[in-house]
């Protein structure tokens, strides 16, 4: 499992980052399937991982259950003032 930005990519089983971009896509190897995210304003990208523990008959065992794209924006806005972003989503 990956994300990737700008030429940059990364693995969704470790904390990561990648460089602020408009365009994202995460994909699984396996099946082939990627998400591709186009965003409206630039963004800085934080990949997650989840993970769970679980005990089982032999020990516990941490379980990767999947990651969280965050996408954030710094917003500065004065008294009065608007911000609008749209985020669209397609799977590849």
């Amino acid at each position: 499992m990956w994300a990737a930005a700008d030429g940059s990519r990364v693995s969704l089983w470790e904390p990561a980052d990648l460089p602020r971009t408009s365009a994202v896509r995460a994909g699984e190897t396996y099946s082939g399937l990627t998400a591709a995210f186009a965003l409206g304003r630039p963004a800085d990208v934080w990949i997650l991982p989840i993970f769970t523990i679980s005990n089982s008959e032999s020990g516990y065992e941490r379980n990767h259950q999947g990651a969280a794209l965050v996408l954030r924006w710094e917003i500065a806005l004065t008294a009065g003032a608007s911000w609008e972003q749209a985020t669209s989503a397609a799977v590849e």
